[in-house]
């Protein structure tokens, strides 16, 4: 939508031209929403992909955030260094090439190895090691505030995580009165039923468990934000099979200290909305399920099985009251076109109502079409 378009933040052509001082310069906006951008900066006429002057800027209206973003990929570069765009004190990042359009389209190795990859490692990071403990400390995340991020807060346990979420995330038909938590109930620390009748039920052992999880979450590993080059002739190239190379991950501001479990569920709670991209889904959740099974497992352990399915039933109560909310009629609109459903057990996400059929890629002047379809039927336009 064009108006939609006009809000979003853009940079400031003549705040660019000091980036490469004496040069005349051209930029492009790898992501873009209300409050953030981050675009590549380059010499007009020379290809970014040659050029050692390329730079990636990002921008944000708001200052606590950006400090977010930064600490937090700093902590991120301390597992996954090749991936991480070096920060430097001038605030520029050193270039990395893009290709995110093609990545799509190519084969999944391209990106779904490294990025698994990627994750895994964050996972093997050592939050309580001196340098990402300092890091943590610059916003905020002290060593008793176990599960941390902004919005939801610095939390002490998992049932203050628990309830930030809920509060978070409660609509005004039903504002979280029908989630009973407690922190000191031994045999049911959350209980609350839904509209589709199901009751859920997590135990302070199965709390415990949790809380002893926590990890370096990205929460936004989506094609936008991972940056890639085409594969070079001579197969200097991180995967054999691949037609790309992942070179960066970027826009760490949506990163968390929480569990892989709420990372796993939060992409079910987002395909639709920030995530039109069905493949890629399916392809992460196939993909990452082993990094949330113990070893030799079928299936994860019931307190992540319990504690997905919470964040799941919290996300259709705050739709249940948005029944005028552009985003939220849109979404699921989106995935009665795709024809997808929950599965039983709903830990494994969202599947085509018909699996033999291939999910049809749909073009993004399709998905503005049904985004009119939903405000005209609201009456927006």
């Amino acid at each position: 939508m064009a108006v939609i378009e006009a809000c979003l933040l853009e940079p400031d052509k003549a705040l660019l031209q000091h980036v490469l001082p004496g040069k005349e310069i051209t930029h492009s906006v790898l992501s873009n929403t209300f409050t953030a951008c981050t675009c590549l900066v380059y010499p007009t006429g020379v290809d970014p992909d040659s050029s050692q002057e390329a730079v990636i800027l990002r921008f944000e209206t708001e200052k606590d955030t950006l400090e977010h973003t930064a600490n937090m990929q700093r902590v991120a570069e301390l597992a996954i260094p090749e991936y991480i765009p070096r920060l430097l004190q001038s605030g520029k990042l050193h270039r990395i090439e893009e290709d995110l359009e093609q990545t799509h389209r190519a084969t999944r190795a391209s990106y779904n190895g490294p990025g698994i990859d990627a994750i895994r490692r964050l996972h093997q990071l050592d939050l309580d090691s001196g340098r990402a403990r300092g890091f943590l400390a610059e916003i905020g995340a002290d060593r008793r505030a176990t599960l941390c991020g902004p919005g939801h807060g610095y939390c002490k346990s998992f049932p203050l995580l628990l309830t930030a979420l809920v509060q978070s995330n409660a609509s005004p038909r039903s504002p979280g009165n029908r989630f009973s938590i407690s922190e000191h109930h031994p045999d049911c620390l959350v209980s609350f039923s839904d509209d589709f009748d199901s009751i859920v039920r997590l135990s302070s052992e199965q709390s415990a468990a949790l809380e002893t999880s926590r990890k370096l979450c990205d929460n936004d590993l989506e094609p936008r934000n991972i940056l890639v080059r085409g594969a070079k002739p001579n197969g200097d190239c991180k995967t054999n099979d691949s037609m790309y190379e992942v070179r960066a991950t970027i826009d760490w501001e949506m990163a968390r200290i929480y569990l892989f479990s709420y990372e796993y569920a939060l992409n079910d709670n987002v395909l639709g909305s920030s995530n039109l991209m069905y493949s890629w889904y399916a392809m992460f959740k196939s993909h990452s399920l082993p990094l949330l099974l113990a070893q030799d497992a079928q299936e994860p352990k019931q307190a992540d099985q319990v504690f997905i399915g919470a964040l799941q039933a919290i996300q259709r109560d705050y739709e249940a009251g948005k029944t005028r909310n552009v985003g939220v009629c849109n979404r699921q609109r989106w995935l009665k076109r795709q024809g997808l459903v929950l599965s039983a057990p709903s830990w494994r996400g969202w599947v085509p109502t018909d699996p033999l059929m291939e999910q049809k890629v749909w073009s993004a002047k399709e998905d503005e079409v049904l985004e009119e379809e939903v405000l005209r039927d609201l009456g927006m336009i």
